[in-house]
């Protein structure tokens, strides 16, 4: 029995392994995948969560999910990336037209306004000014945290 695994079983299994198509890590030309092998732009949708996720952890009331999908519809924010409010009303729009290729992404502000975002303090005036504890499902001023840096407001 051994022998008939060591014959049948495991050329079966070393010829599965080597004709699979990996990992988006290790073979980036994986099947399904229409994007392979092309360098994706950084996600509004990430920068969305930062600045939720910043706001939960200096307050305890506030809610990750709750502040995402709200500022994701909200107006106003869009200037404050650089793009034009006339044109993209909101995250949502912004994140839609980055992933098709119709607006480009500074990729340097991008990265640049991420440290600084991850930089603030719950001390920060932009954080203390952000978010009012005594109305925790109201997330409409955060987006004044993109103002943290000028880069923030020249990534589209």
């Amino acid at each position: 029995m051994k022998t008939f695994l060591a014959i049948i079983v495991l050329p079966l299994c070393l010829s599965a392994c080597l004709l699979s198509p990996g990992t988006n890590t290790g073979n980036p030309g994986l099947i399904g995948n229409p994007n392979a092998g092309t360098e994706q732009p950084p996600s509004i949708y990430f920068l969305a969560v930062q600045i939720c996720g910043k706001i939960s952890t200096c307050y305890a009331r506030s809610s990750v999910t709750r502040c995402y999908f709200q500022i994701m519809s909200l107006n106003g924010y869009t200037s404050e990336l650089g793009a034009t409010a006339a044109t993209y009303d909101t995250m949502s729009e912004i994140g839609e037209n980055v992933a098709n290729g119709t607006l480009p992404t500074n990729l340097t502000n991008y990265q640049y306004c991420h440290q600084a975002l991850e930089s603030l303090s719950c001390a920060d005036s932009l954080v203390q000014n952000a978010y009012t504890p005594s109305t925790p499902l109201d997330y409409s001023t955060t987006n004044i945290l993109f103002r943290v840096s000028s880069t923030c407001q020249q990534i589209y």
